[in-house]
């Protein structure tokens, strides 16, 4: 599985850690996985192309390399940086974590959009499958 957190300038860090708990949970439900991830906003951040299994999954929460955030939204810049690096153990599903704030629809084959809990799917509809978090209660 291939994991494409969106790291524009409308996620926060309650976004970017509700997103990095769903990718535990996904890790958590497989027996054996390898998840590639990957950060994104106009550009994918290479710096933090990395894959993890079950074996080091707990640093999927250690602070990333100084992720590197253009401030806009461009989810087509993922699709052109896997065709230049692909990783054939990690692109069975392309899961995208994501507001939805993105202007324009060039996606892998296999692609699942996951929408933050104040995102919205209205620019994402009809270009892969899509599931909206829910809120979570907080203590």
């Amino acid at each position: 599985v291939t994991v494409c957190i969106d790291v524009s300038g409308s996620i926060g860090q309650e976004e970017l850690t509700e997103f990095l708990s769903e990718v535990v949970g996904v890790a958590k439900a497989a027996s054996e996985i390898s998840i590639r991830r990957l950060f994104w906003s106009t550009i994918v951040d290479e710096r933090n192309d990395e894959v993890f299994t079950r074996k080091n999954l707990r640093k999927l929460f250690a602070p990333a390399k100084n992720i590197n955030s253009t401030g806009g939204t461009y989810i087509s810049c993922v699709q052109e940086y896997l065709e230049k690096n692909p990783n054939k153990n990690t692109e069975s599903l392309h899961i995208f974590l994501t507001d939805g704030f993105v202007g324009d629809h060039n996606l892998p084959k296999k692609s699942l959009i996951v929408i933050s809990p104040n995102g919205t799917d209205e620019y994402l509809k009809g270009f892969a499958p899509t599931i909206k978090m829910n809120k979570r209660s907080r203590l």
